[in-house]
Formats: structure tokens, sequence, C-alpha cells
């Protein structure tokens, strides 16, 4: 092998070091427990109910600032017939679990609607991840998990 080669092999033996290394350390780092608690929340409501004319919708809007958009939300200035459908009078609506909760909600609130405040630690994330889409499975982490902080 002439000199050039062994250079080049060196270079680039440094380069995937260099890719590896920052892998790793990306991978190591934990996301921000607001983040985490926020995708919790939203991953566990069924549907929020908004309208853009709505004062108090604007105020949930920036209740769940950048987060928002986790949420799947139905607008019912514009899909109005789904709104009927689904029974909502007032705005904004929360189905969380199935259950109907109406007017803004805080983060706190949202978090004991949710049971969320459980997943903060990583047990709880895997097991809940381990019932992929087993809603009796997450409901009982969850209520295990509410009688835990209550004790």
């Amino acid at each position: 092998m002439n000199k050039n080669n062994k250079i080049y092999l060196i270079l680039i033996v440094i380069v995937i070091l260099v890719i590896a290394g920052i892998y790793a350390y990306q991978s190591s780092i934990k996301e921000d427990p607001e983040e985490e608690l926020l995708k919790c929340i939203a991953k566990n409501t069924d549907m929020l109910y908004l309208s853009k004319t709505c004062s108090h919708c604007q105020n949930q809007k920036k209740t769940l600032g950048e987060y928002f958009s986790l949420f799947k939300t139905i607008d019912c200035f514009y899909e109005i017939d789904k709104c009927k459908e689904a029974d909502i009078s007032g705005y904004p609506t929360w189905i969380i679990n199935g259950k109907k909760y109406t007017g803004e909600k805080s983060i706190e609130e949202l978090k004991q609607i949710t049971g969320c405040e459980c997943d903060i630690t990583d047990e709880t994330i895997k097991a809940k991840e381990e019932c992929a889409d087993d809603r009796s499975c997450i409901n009982a982490i969850e209520s295990s998990c509410s009688s835990n902080l209550t004790n």
C-alpha cells in the first residue's frame, strides 16, 4: 500500500470514529422532561376540539406552546359536522382516554387526567411502549401509577 492510500484510509477511519462518537453522544442525551410529558399527554388525548374564533382555544394553544402540533385536533369552525357528530357544544373540549373534558386545562390538570405524571420514569415509559396500542394495558399501568401517587 502506498503512502497516499494509507493517509486516505486513516482519514476514513477518523471520519467514521467521529460520526460514531457524535451518534453515541446524541443517543445518550435524554429528552427534555417537559417535551416527554407533553408527548405523553398528546398520546393519551384522543381528540382536542377547538374553534379558531374561540379565545379560550387560543389560550389553550399558548399553554401547549410548541407542542400543540403533537395533538390530534379538529377545528369546529371548519369541521362543524364532525363536532356535531361528537356532540361537542363548547370549546375547547378534550377527549382523553374516551372521556370528555370541557374548558381550558393547565398542564397540571392534563397530567392528572392522563396519568402522565408517571411517564417521567424510564420504567413506566418502557412498560407503556410494550403495551403498544392496547388501551387496557395502558390503563392498568396508569391506574397503578395513580394509586402509587396517592399512597
